[in-house]
């Protein structure tokens, strides 16, 4: 019985398990009276040393516990640091969670535990006040940007209706525009709605702009179409003469290699029986296979090149 309870506390499930299990054990012999005293003295001296190991065991348990403890400090205390100062509210939530896991993950004593995951509770919500406080002002600063914005917006664009300096009231537009960019602290609906307003007035001033250009540049514009057109026909003429001398002199070559191949033909119908007949013959039939396969490469590209004269020639200027 003693044995058992000594040898079933060295694998129980927990310290108090083991120390319920000896001090079951240590009961019943102290109430067992068949027992003789100099065996009741050798099961309880078993016993105190089955007590001494389980006491030994949780001296080392508990030192192994303050020794994580030490360990986790590091942890919870590089976490709180980043709670209290980091502004990367996605990256400061992660490690609080990795400190968190190795709290929880962690073989410690049971007012070090709390203590820690309380600690982490109090970053946690520090992270969100910070990260609330931080919004606000934000949202304030946002709401300040884009009032002042908005009424310099309001000026360019008047300009824009109404100056006959086109290019000094675009370089006001663009550096306006610059600063638009450069405003880090609006909200998108408000960027957005500011970037169309500017944009209405680039636009105010393009058709200022074009309306006022407009009878010189359709000059131009019918100058250099003239004059495409002109360098574009000399081109396509070119091209037609070149594409058709290209035709010409594949469509000579194809004619070529018929007339070869028919003549490879001639030679094998001139074949006279004999030990070589199969050979030649063999080697005149490879070599009509060699001429009609390039015949029909060069009727594919020849083909090719038709459709291209026929596309260019039916081509008009644009």
């Amino acid at each position: 019985m003693v044995a058992r309870a000594v040898e079933a506390s060295t694998v129980a499930g927990t310290s108090r398990q083991a120390w319920d299990m000896l001090r079951d054990a240590q009961t019943e012999v102290r109430s067992t009276q068949s027992l003789k005293l100099e065996q009741r003295q050798a099961l309880l001296a078993n016993l105190q040393e089955g007590f001494e190991n389980e006491k030994q065991k949780r001296e080392g348990t508990d030192r192994l516990r303050r020794e994580n403890a030490v360990a986790v400090e590091s942890w919870v205390a590089a976490a709180e640091a980043q709670a209290r100062s980091s502004t990367d509210w996605r990256a400061t939530r992660e490690v609080l969670k990795n400190a968190q896991q190795q709290v929880r993950g962690s073989d410690l004593r049971r007012e070090d535990r709390e203590g820690f995951l309380n600690r982490m509770r109090v970053a946690f919500e520090l992270v969100n006040s910070r990260q609330d406080t931080a919004r606000h002002e934000y949202e304030r600063e946002c709401a300040v940007n884009a009032g002042a914005l908005r009424a310099e917006i309001s000026n360019v664009v008047y300009e824009a209706g109404t100056s006959s300096n086109f290019s000094w009231t675009f370089s006001h537009l663009r550096t306006v525009q610059q600063r638009l960019k450069d405003t880090g602290s609006l909200t998108r609906q408000d960027r957005d709605a500011l970037f169309d307003a500017l944009n209405k007035g680039f636009e105010i001033l393009a058709d200022r702009r074009r309306d006022y250009h407009e009878g010189q540049r359709r000059l131009r514009v019918a100058q250099e179409r003239e004059r495409r057109r002109s360098e574009w026909e000399i081109r396509k003429r070119e091209r037609v003469r070149g594409l058709e001398g290209a035709i010409y002199r594949l469509q000579e070559s194809i004619r070529r290699d018929l007339d070869h191949k028919e003549d490879l033909y001639r030679q094998k119908d001139r074949i006279r029986p004999g030990r070589r007949s199969a050979e030649i013959h063999a080697q005149l039939n490879r070599k009509a296979e060699d001429v009609g396969n390039r015949i029909w490469s060069k009727q594919e590209k020849l083909g090719d090149m038709e459709k291209s004269l026929r596309d260019l020639t039916a081509e008009q200027f644009r």
